[in-house]
């Protein structure tokens, strides 16, 4: 993988993007019958927006955005190749006649195959000349136009492939995927097909001149389409629900590949779930735009809403009283065959248009944004991360959350043959850590909160493994290291994690970690499977020589409390399996079954550092329920949450957040913080809307409490 470009960043440090969509008034922009019909009822070239970003305050980035414009609209198809330099007179739709409304329409549009792009050149040349940065989003261009935009290559981010290597539902094919799919039920077969598929379409794109790209869509497969070229990971948040979660990822490959720079995709607009008539509906777009800003993220895209408005997907958009009709496909949007419906569709534009109040609304917060970033400016480099979760290698799934009825990657035909190939055991690992890490209170009215968690343990990052980790980076930036889901492991890996604990680090890691397997069997592998034999006594002070009983619970015997609850306290029902061990002199018992007392979790010193070994043969995840004696709802999972809670106050640094001096608590679980140590600035927000909450910030030798309002951002340098 080539090191791409450095980007130079604006004055105010954060770029902030809004769209640039292309000619298509009148047009549908999605239908599905009679549930879901989306018109577009704004109509004007990209120069209007790229003005209109000035004149409205809505950034200092444009995204040219096609989408299929050039495709359905001959005006949108004109203006991308300035047909219009040539001297031709551009015809306007025929609406009434159904002419000249898409790009077969029109014959002159045939003949000028290699103008394509002509127009985006254009648009960069305006851009720079407004102060403006630009990207492009599911674009293509001639080579030739790609070459004279050469000399504004420094005020161009690059061009964003879109959701190109999302694995979908079965009957969907993805052209780009469509060699990851022929897998037979091999993990690392999957892994290097989508890899080689990411890596073609970077190829193209190369060769055909596009400087840079960035990539938007999910979080299962963001490091393998790193790995393969792709420079710019533009996570597609409220799509991907939990902040926090994208931006550690993101965060994570930033740090570990030196990228030049990670982005987000707000999806507010069509994700953002709450109805309008919900008062946290807009100020959720203001709280995103403010934890992307403060978990480091300097590309912040808002994807939609502010020019016109193009979802339905909220139950009282007034996009719900248009004409609906039925295509028969979702992605079939003929204007000739929706054209009859144009006139009565027009009468509902004034609720959706530039001048409707809702869109007025996300442009006067874009614009208030921009105004802080202007006036504060941005912290320099990356927030502190202690602690870094291990995305696993051929963890095809990662930490986008848990759901039964899911498969890993698209594998459908697989789970009909073999269920294990479900999201199960390893999946479930990432609620764990998402709900120790990053905990999501109810602070949304009566409205489920997927988005928005408090930091009580301070931000994580989450690196891959994809790759054999360098130890000296995993030494340099985290002082512990936490497995969760998936990991295929491997020699150069092992050495790694050895390296990294003699160094000092502290390591969370158990038996199916330390697996060879690659085809998702997580329940009955064998210990031949296992790395070395299972002889794991350098890393983890054990030998594993097989699967062991079964057992119900498991307490942490002795008065001293190791993971900061009673000797008394039980966790489970388990129902797991121990693994069968031999025990090196010196290794501690922390936790163990209770009717014989055999070890379940191991802490084991090696040279400076520590590692946690959970003895159990099936995945962290599951423990993921825990209905033991006593068990309490901010303990909910059990076990391995009091162990990562453990290892994250073992391993804070000099900045943290308590309830009470001592312990991060309720209070902590509605505040996010972070600590940017280039220059020290700390940034604090309470994400509860209707309540304000109170904290004690530890900064090295000094404790403030602190108050913050509902929704109060704060940024300071102690």
């Amino acid at each position: 993988m080539s090191t791409p470009a450095p980007i130079t960043l604006p004055a105010c440090g954060t770029f902030l993007g809004t769209p640039v969509y292309l000619h298509r008034g009148d047009t549908i922009f999605q239908t599905s019958g009679p549930y879901y019909t989306s018109w577009v009822s704004e109509d004007h070239d990209a120069a209007w927006y790229i003005d209109r970003t000035v004149r409205e305050n809505q950034g200092n980035l444009v995204a040219i955005w096609d989408g299929g414009a050039t495709q359905q609209s001959l005006l949108a198809m004109a203006d991308y190749l300035a047909l219009d330099e040539l001297g031709l007179e551009v015809p306007r739709p025929d609406w009434a006649n159904g002419r000249f409304l898409t790009p077969q329409d029109w014959d002159e549009i045939a003949k000028h195959p290699e103008r394509l792009g002509a127009g985006l050149v254009r648009m960069l040349r305006q851009a720079r000349e407004l102060g403006l940065a630009m990207m492009t989003i599911y674009t293509d261009a001639d080579p030739s136009q790609l070459a004279r935009m050469q000399p504004d290559l420094d005020n161009f981010l690059g061009c964003n492939v879109g959701e190109v290597f999302t694995f979908r539902l079965n009957e969907t094919e993805d052209p780009e995927l469509a060699l990851a799919r022929k897998t037979a039920g091999d993990l690392r077969q999957l892994a290097a097909n989508f890899l080689a598929s990411v890596r073609s379409c970077v190829q193209r794109r190369k060769a055909a001149g596009w400087s840079r790209l960035m990539v938007t869509g999910g979080i299962a497969t963001l490091d393998y389409e790193i790995i393969g070229g792709i420079e710019i990971p533009a996570v597609e948040d409220f799509a991907v629900p939990h902040f926090n979660i994208a931006s550690a990822l993101s965060r994570g490959l930033h740090r570990q590949f030196n990228l030049p720079i990670w982005g987000t995709d707000l999806a507010h607009e069509h994700y953002g779930m709450l109805p309008y008539s919900c008062p946290h509906r807009m100020p959720l777009l203001t709280a995103s735009l403010y934890m992307k800003y403060m978990a480091g993220c300097k590309l912040l895209l808002v994807e939609s809403g502010n020019w016109w408005q193009q979802s339905d997907h909220i139950e009282d958009t007034p996009m719900h009283q248009v004409p609906k009709l039925s295509l028969g496909n979702i992605h079939v949007n003929d204007p000739h065959l929706s054209a009859p419906h144009v006139e009565a569709a027009r009468r509902h534009y004034p609720n959706l248009n530039y001048d409707s109040p809702v869109c007025r609304e996300y442009r006067r917060r874009i614009s208030d944004f921009y105004d802080f970033l202007k006036t504060r400016g941005t912290p320099a480099g990356q927030p502190a991360a202690r602690v870094a979760a291990i995305k696993g290698n051929l963890d095809l799934a990662g930490p986008g959350g848990f759901h039964p009825n899911a498969v890993i990657a698209g594998q459908y035909d697989q789970a009909d043959k073999d269920a294990r190939w479900f999201h199960a055991a390893p999946e479930r690992g990432w609620e764990i850590f998402a709900d120790t890490f990053y905990p999501r209170p109810p602070v949304l009215g009566p409205f489920k909160n997927p988005f928005l968690s408090g930091t009580p343990y301070g931000i994580t990052d989450i690196v891959s493994f994809a790759v054999d980790p360098d130890p000296s980076f995993l030494a340099q930036h985290y002082a512990a290291l936490l497995f969760t889901g998936w990991n295929t492991c491997t020699e150069g890996q092992y050495d790694a994690l050895v390296a990294y604990v003699r160094a000092g680090g502290t390591l969370f890691v158990s038996i199916p970690h330390l697996s060879t397997n690659t085809r998702r069997n997580f329940t009955s592998y064998g210990a031949d499977e296992l790395i070395r034999g299972g002889d794991f006594s350098e890393l983890c002070g054990v030998k594993v020589t097989g699967r062991g009983k079964q057992f119900y619970w498991a307490v942490t015997p002795g008065k001293e409390r190791p993971l900061g609850v009673s000797p008394h306290r039980k966790f489970g029902i388990c129902m797991t399996h121990l693994g069968c061990i031999e025990m090196q002199p010196g290794v501690e018992v922390v936790a163990v079954e209770d009717e014989q007392f055999m070890p379940l979790l191991l802490r084991h010193r090696l040279g400076r550092g520590t590692v946690y070994f959970l003895n159990m043969w099936e995945y962290p995840g599951a423990l993921a329920d825990d209905s033991a004696p006593s068990a309490t709802r901010d303990n909910r999972f059990g076990l391995i949450h009091a162990v990562y809670r453990r290892i994250a106050r073992e391993t804070r640094g000099e900045t943290f957040i308590t309830d009470d001096g001592i312990e991060p608590g309720a209070a902590c679980d509605h505040v996010a913080f972070t600590h940017f140590p280039a220059q020290g600035e700390i940034c604090l927000y309470n994400i509860d809307f209707d309540r304000p909450h109170t904290i004690r910030l530890h900064h090295r030798e000094t404790t403030t409490t602190i108050t913050l309002a509902p929704a109060e951002f704060q940024m300071f340098t102690p």
